[in-house]
């Protein structure tokens, strides 16, 4: 993988920390990620769009109101879980992609 693309790939999860250690609310955390999600030029395979494309789609079906919530939206106990999810994973990409690049 090339730097710019584990560059890319390391602010997703600098975003999804930031969320789940308490340094960017749920708001701030879903207006983020959507202008991370929206601004990227790179077409991903099939593992890093994925775990990125469920993350914006639990995200997307986040509702912070419960009166406003329906059945399928999420609340942020829901939304924190995806999250991790998706923090575990990205981990996981990015732990085996640079040890793949090291010499």
């Amino acid at each position: 993988m090339a730097p710019e693309e584990l560059a890319e790939l390391h602010h997703f999860q600098t975003l999804v920390h930031s969320f789940l250690e308490g340094r960017s609310t749920a708001d701030g955390f879903t207006g983020d990620y959507f202008q991370a999600f929206g601004d990227t030029q790179r077409i991903w395979g099939k593992e890093i769009h994925g775990v990125l494309e469920d993350m914006f789609f639990a995200l997307e079906g986040y509702q912070e109101d419960p009166a406003l919530r329906d059945s399928g939206d999420l609340d942020e106990a829901a939304l924190r879980r995806a999250a991790e999810q998706a923090a575990t994973k990205l981990g996981a990409i990015l732990s085996r992609e640079e040890a793949e690049g090291r010499p």
